[in-house]
């Protein structure tokens, strides 16, 4: 079956049979699968998802230009590094940075009060925003997490996520920490990612991707999630 990674038509099958109709039978029947294989997955992400709520929050309002409103963001205070994707974070917060034109200055003011976990030396490396975010992600990431992390993209396989798009963003979570200690081109980590990608993909869903004819592996990425959201709609719309 599809979601063991079989392909379901042997060899000699000529490629004519594998149509329309039958492409989406298998996307259909391996989604259904997936999502049945996901369910204690699912489970142990809500629990951490309802932990991570417990956690000490400050609030932050948006300045929204040409809106006579303000919207209120949370962030996450850092009490304990192994609980938060400190990546996620920092991208957040510069978010919120740029959206109410920070200072560097202002940052480097904030940051004390919103990072309390004593592993990380608010002090020292307060001279710039970078050099503080740098430290801060290699002790929430140490050398080792590189090696760790290969190990785990080794392993890691489609059928162990709902969706193509969730596979996808994994790989790429991953590999972010990975760049964290490694120095190479931005062209070899998107290598890398495409080839973590395809080394994890269901035999049936690679094959569709080798007979069809793409420009790049953004397309090829583009056209399974097109795939799947079609295929997801329709059921939704068959079982209401």
């Amino acid at each position: 079956s599809p979601a063991t990674g079989k392909t379901p038509f042997s060899p000699a099958t000529p490629q004519r049979r594998l149509n329309k109709n039958l492409l989406e039978t298998y996307f259909m029947s391996g989604y259904d699968n997936l999502i049945s294989k996901q369910c204690p997955l699912k489970e142990k992400n809500e629990t951490k998802n309802a932990s991570n709520s417990n956690q000490k929050t400050v609030k932050v309002e948006l300045e929204i230009p040409g809106v006579k409103i303000n919207i209120t963001k949370e962030i996450i205070i850092i009490d304990a590094l192994k609980e938060t994707n400190m990546i996620e974070w920092f991208r957040e917060l510069e978010q919120i940075s740029e959206q109410n034109k920070w200072t560097e200055q202002q940052l480097l003011e904030i940051l004390p009060y919103i990072i309390i976990d004593k592993k990380i030396d608010t002090v020292s490396h307060l001279s710039s925003y970078e050099d503080f975010k740098k430290h801060a992600l290699l002790v929430a990431y140490p050398k080792e997490s590189s090696l760790t992390v290969l190990r785990i993209l080794d392993k890691t396989k489609q059928a162990e996520f709902y969706t193509v798009e969730e596979y996808h963003d994994f790989i790429k979570r991953k590999l972010e920490i990975y760049m964290l200690n490694i120095k190479c081109p931005k062209t070899e980590i998107e290598r890398r990612t495409e080839e973590y990608f395809f080394n994890g993909l269901g035999s049936y869903t690679a094959d569709y991707l080798i007979k069809n004819k793409y420009k790049n592996f953004k397309e090829k990425l583009e056209d399974l999630m097109r795939i799947e959201n079609e295929l997801k709609t329709k059921n939704r719309t068959e079982t209401e």
